[in-house]
């Protein structure tokens, strides 16, 4: 009779319980410092045995005296998971500390409730009358006994529940200690008073309490709610294990919901973040939206996250976070204007924005060996870019024909003859220019021919602003702006040729292939280009047609050029015959390619890295890095476009070096170079800052940079960005700003130098000013090729953006 009474007298107590907020703030903050990668973990098999052994024990029937009658709440608001990364093994968590779980628990949480009714009251009541009827006097005395020390611990313990209810934590305290002191189910009052504990802030009477409910633990063997028990003085104890253990339990049915939630926590502590998700889908609450978002960007589902969170927005689901994490998946996934459109809107609320904290960073797979091989051996050439900057280097510069000058010569005499001395002057005047004009372009193209690119671009710049008007000076400018990768002025200086002499029809096509770079619409001179080509056949329009048809993205019309069979051997129709059977994967055509441009070009480094790419086209990635290995250590190669030519063979050498691990060998070499270069130390310099980068040599890429823009004076889009990456790397992250926006008004079209700016400003908290960079990026999906972001602690000492204590 008396285990009756003791088995029932846990019936009708209520316990709240509030969730430690390490296991939320400091998750988020603590776990978001890592980048974001796609890989779904799973728990060890090790520990997944462990959990169906507990699972198989736990369907074995609890006997417990006594009906049980229990209603149970679990709400644990937000479990706040940043992005980070998702490990596949298993790995041990942070430590739990109970300061920063108070510190943080001041928020507004609903708590765990697990409520008594008086009915077992009721039911001794009446057990004792009927002793007392049937003259069992010293049975019912001893009842009546006891009623009043379990109606004493009852109304104890329902004073405390009132009192927390209220927020009156500390008058909770004084309650709940002298009902553990009495009562022999000391546990549910225990977890209560660490509740209250933690919302007090006192870390001593927290482990005290969790102590005490942890040594009777074992008084609740028998209870239904064992596993509850068990899993959340586990969790309190820092045993995620166990808690793991405890939440895969299964307990009863209305119970499912709450230790569900535990067990995506427990999970994800264990770096099962799909795990988590599985088990959070299954409950069927508006409010885990927001933690389904950030799981799914964890585990880099970007397309799911964004579904979430968007769902968490329009529920009113703690809408500041919802929008901030939104605005990071966007970001992630490369949808800049969605981005920007909702940081604009968060700029426009009422209530005060809401970001969480970044930290700009340069991407991980920069320094990725694995990543550099595949890139090389698998898809170098479908970069647009590389395609069009190899073409350019090429390309042949264009002379003027001396008979203009000659001509004019005889016209300026036959007019001086006549007594025309105004007509005279005039054809004398463009004769000279003529003449001077290509004594100067002659001059350039020799520099360029022999790979002095720099030099040989500001000796056509001089010349230009000399004699004005020459489609062909024009045209050379541009080819020597497209050689050293400087795109928007290659295009505007080719498309002045073009209107200079619209007879200059290559001219004009590369002005039009150019214009994609800087989102400019030409539709209007590709409309002329086109009808001024349909009427011829030859060859060479066969090329230009080929290569419009490559600007609209019609691969399968420039494969056509494959088919053709040509009577000149040019370097650029081999360039192209190269990208044709690269992008249609015709392996044989490819290698036939690549070997006819080594022919032409035995001894360069450019068209020898092309032979190799070619050679290893669909070969692993081992064959490849073996003979990647051996062209590396050809002594026959000429270094002279490394040294002074154009950026392409800098930064496919670059990437050689860090394939093979021969990045300290190249350092040294572009060291010695420089150590005897008298006139042109710039591209070696720009060279060495790429070798830097990679070596993570970032103080020593940071220097060189500040002595090529400074000192030297080199401020084009592509040396300012490479100077702002060594900045980031170096951790100069105000430099790196100022360079970018040097580099965004001489490029302002670049998305790379955009999408840089944007994220520095979003990490200094400049949201307006992100928000505009992000704007200009244009197309949806732009994948940045250096820089990426993490998201930081709101506590970490070397943030930029100073947050207030709300954030």
């Amino acid at each position: 009779m008396a285990d009756d009474t003791r088995s029932s007298a846990d019936e009708n107590a209520e316990v709240y319980v509030l969730k430690p907020e390490d296991a939320d703030k400091s998750d988020e903050n603590a776990e978001s410092s890592q980048p974001i990668a796609p890989p779904k973990p799973r728990l060890s098999d090790k520990l997944n045995d462990a959990v169906s052994k507990i699972e198989a024990a736990a369907k074995k029937p609890v006997v417990w005296g006594g009906a049980l009658i229990l209603a149970m709440l679990i709400v644990f608001g937000v479990l706040a998971l940043a992005f980070g990364v998702s490990k596949e093994t298993v790995y041990q968590p942070k430590p739990f500390r109970a300061s920063e779980a108070i510190a943080a628990s001041k928020d507004d949480r609903e708590l765990i409730a697990i409520n008594r009714d008086s009915s077992t009251l009721e039911g001794m009541l009446t057990k004792a009358a009927m002793l007392y009827e049937e003259g069992s006097l010293v049975e019912a005395l001893d009842i009546y006994e006891r009623i009043s020390v379990f109606s004493e611990s009852l109304s104890l313990y329902n004073l405390g529940v009132a009192r927390m209810k209220n927020g009156d934590y500390g008058g909770a305290i004084e309650v709940f200690e002298p009902y553990i002191a009495g009562d022999s189910h000391k546990t549910p009052g225990a977890i209560n008073a660490a509740v209250c504990a933690l919302k007090l802030g006192d870390e001593p009477l927290f482990r005290r309490f969790v102590a005490i409910a942890k040594e009777n633990l074992k008084n609740e063997s028998t209870a239904p709610l064992y596993a509850y028990y068990f899993t959340l003085i586990n969790y309190y104890d820092n045993r995620p294990f166990e808690a793991l253990i405890g939440a895969a339990t299964p307990s009863i049915d209305y119970l499912d919901q709450g230790q569900n939630l535990i067990l995506a926590k427990m999970r994800l502590m264990f770096g099962d973040a799909s795990g988590s998700i599985e088990t959070l889908e299954q409950i069927d609450k508006q409010e885990n939206l927001l933690t389904l978002g950030l799981l799914y960007a964890r585990i880099g589902e970007w397309s799911l996250a964004a579904d979430r969170l968007s769902k968490a927005i329009n529920a009113d689901v703690d809408q500041n976070k919802s929008r901030a994490a939104l605005i990071l998946v966007y970001l992630k996934s490369g949808f800049f204007k969605e981005a920007s459109s909702l940081i604009d809107e968060t700029l426009k609320q009422e209530r005060e924005p809401f970001y969480y904290p970044i930290k700009v960073k340069l991407k991980d797979r920069l320094f990725d060996i694995v990543e550099a091989q595949n890139y090389f051996s698998q898809r170098l050439l479908i970069d647009e870019k590389v395609f069009l900057q190899a073409l350019f280097t090429y390309a042949p510069y264009m002379m003027i024909d001396p008979d203009k000058s000659v001509t004019h010569i005889r016209k300026g005499q036959i007019a001086l003859s006549g007594g025309e001395i105004d007509e005279a002057a005039a054809f004398l005047e463009q004769s000279r220019v003529f003449a001077g004009a290509g004594a100067r372009m002659s001059a350039a193209i020799k520099l360029a021919i022999n790979n002095r690119l720099i030099l040989a671009n500001q000796a056509l710049a001089q010349a230009e602003s000399e004699f004005k008007n020459s489609d062909s000076l024009e045209y050379n400018l541009a080819l020597s702006y497209a050689q050293l990768g400087r795109f928007p002025e290659a295009y505007s200086h080719f498309r002045r040729a073009y209107y200079l002499n619209p007879k200059n029809v290559e001219a004009g096509v590369y002005a039009a292939v150019l214009s994609s770079f800087t989102k400019v619409d030409e539709s209007r001179l590709i409309g002329e280009l086109t009808a001024a080509l349909n009427d011829r056949n030859d060859e060479r329009a066969a090329f230009w047609r080929a290569l419009l048809s490559f600007h609209d993205g019609n691969f399968q019309a420039t494969a056509r050029w494959l088919e053709l069979e040509k009577q000149e051997v040019l370097a650029q129709y081999i360039l192209l015959d190269i990208f044709s059977a690269d992008q249609t994967n015709r392996i044989e055509a490819l290698k036939s390619a690549a070997d006819r441009l080594v022919k032409l070009y035995p001894n360069d480094l450019l068209s020898g890295i092309f032979e190799l790419y070619a050679a290893n086209k669909g070969k692993s990635m081992r064959q490849f890095a073996f003979e990647a290995q051996k062209f590396m250590q050809r002594r026959d190669l000429n270094f002279d476009s490394l040294y002074y030519g154009a950026p392409i063979a800098r930064d496919l050498y670059v990437k050689l070096s860090l394939i093979t691990g021969n990045l300290e060998s190249a350092r040294e070499l572009l060291q010695q170079q420089l150590a005897v270069e008298k006139n042109e130390p710039r591209t070696l310099l720009q060279a060495l800052i790429a070798i830097n980068v990679y070596l993570q040599n970032f103080e020593e890429a940071y220097a060189l940079s500040n002595a090529l823009i400074d000192e030297l004076g080199v401020k084009d889009a592509d040396t300012l960005l490479y100077g702002a990456i060594a900045s980031i790397g170096a951790g100069h992250k105000e430099n790196a700003i100022a360079l970018l926006q040097i580099a965004k008004n001489a490029d302002p079209k670049n998305q790379e130098i955009r999408y840089a700016l944007g994220l520095l400003y979003q990490e200094i908290g400049n949201a307006k000013g992100a928000s505009l960079e992000y704007s200009q990026i244009g197309a949806n999906q732009y994948e940045s090729r250096f820089f990426d972001f993490e998201i930081r602690r709101f506590d970490d000492p070397e943030r930029l953006d100073r947050p207030n204590d709300k954030q």
